[in-house]
């Protein structure tokens, strides 16, 4: 502060330059990286309280897949050269981005060159990464409204409605227990199936006062249940009736439904959040009574059927009962509505996914690629 304002000048009438370096690694940048000075150890790189010691950050794979298109889906990115001073080797001169289709490699001349950092704004250029989740990971199915189905992870395409004619969009989808098929249920009541799933009957011929909305298996695979918008609830194969809404006026139309673990119970949910239990499902709270942002656009129940999540059109997420919460994209920007949830096996983690197929992991869930479905995604469904 003593010096604020003034400038030292030198004997011969030149301003004499001064440059700040840091690291995060134990060593400021060299000569032949366009630093002004020489390297230098960072003696207090290792102060215990420095935030910028140890730093993460979180990428999306998709985002990566982003940047280097050609090489397909990522399965991993390696650290090939470093320039040699300082912790793990130095900093970070070449990045190898392996793929499914091709392998990309990224050559780093210096800090202003790294396009790796400045595409994701990294605090520095010290470089380790995680081991990447692989692609025998659990995946889930996508539904679009044109009947088109994607199969993302280990989830397999059994066949889709693209070129079938019905009488309404596709709505929903609905994987079977063995994970070797799935039914395709459109807003006419149509349901197709795939695989080793088995049709059990549906609307077709039958006169709807509102749309289907969802279709949801029972738990041996050998019915379903769907539901409307008005809170109808119609049963195939296995499923039995536990009661409906379908006689009373809603505030707001139903828009997604989730089975109990026991196959002897259902709820609805409706876009305002709120829910209706029937048989042996139970409440665990809703948002009937809150003024949300968005809509609700479909919910997930909890593995073991003591709780469940909504989503809405925004991403916010909201939990009930035993779930736990493991992020949302409310509060975010969001360049397309999310369309659909779906929870992983565990229960310990969930994926969002925009109408335009990205998908978003929380949790335990890998990130897949699956932004490929490009638009009319209208359903998300885990493998078993």
């Amino acid at each position: 502060r003593a010096t604020a304002g003034q400038i030292l000048i030198s004997p011969d009438g030149s301003i004499p330059l001064t440059e700040f370096g840091s690291s995060s690694g134990g060593y400021t940048a060299p000569l032949e990286e366009n630093s002004g000075f020489k390297a230098v150890e960072d003696l207090g790189d290792a102060y215990e309280k420095n935030p910028q010691k140890l730093w993460t950050k979180e990428i999306r794979r998709s985002d990566i897949e982003g940047m280097f298109p050609e090489i397909g889906e990522l399965k991993g990115i390696r650290v090939t050269l470093r320039n040699g001073l300082g912790a793990w080797g130095g900093r970070t001169r070449q990045l190898v981005f392996l793929g499914t289709k091709a392998d990309a490699t990224l050559d780093i001349a210096n800090w202003r060159g790294d396009q790796f950092r400045k595409k994701f704004s990294l605090k520095s250029d010290w470089y380790q990464f995680p081991q990447f989740p692989d692609y025998s990971d659990p995946g889930f199915w996508l539904a679009k409204s044109n009947g088109g189905v994607l199969a993302v992870g280990t989830a397999k395409h059994f066949g889709d409605a693209k070129k079938v004619k019905r009488a309404g969009d596709i709505v929903d989808i609905a994987g079977i227990p063995t994970a070797g098929g799935y039914w395709l249920v459109s807003s006419a009541g149509e349901v197709f199936s795939y695989g080793d799933a088995q049709h059990h009957g549906d609307l077709a011929a039958v006169s709807l006062a509102a749309p289907i909305v969802a279709i949801t298996p029972h738990p041996d695979g050998r019915g379903y249940w769907l539901a409307s918008g008005d809170g109808g609830v119609f049963t195939f194969g296995s499923a039995s009736y536990y009661g409906s809404m379908g006689e009373v006026a809603l505030n707001k139309p139903v828009v997604g439904m989730e089975v109990t673990r026991s196959g002897k119970g259902y709820w609805l949910v409706a876009s305002d959040g709120g829910i209706f239990s029937f048989g042996d499902a139970q409440f665990y709270g809703s948002t009937g009574g809150i003024q949300l942002n968005m809509p609700i656009t479909s919910m997930a129940a909890a593995p073991d059927g003591k709780g469940y999540w909504f989503v809405a059109s925004d991403g916010g997420v909201f939990a009930f009962g035993s779930v736990g919460f493991f992020g949302s994209r409310g509060g975010d920007t969001n360049r397309r509505p999310t369309s659909g949830m779906a929870v992983s096996n565990t229960g310990e983690g969930y994926w969002l996914v925009w109408d335009d197929g990205v998908s978003f992991p929380f949790g335990d869930t890998p990130d897949f690629r699956s932004s490929v479905a490009k638009k009319t995604v209208v359903a998300i469904e885990v493998v078993p």
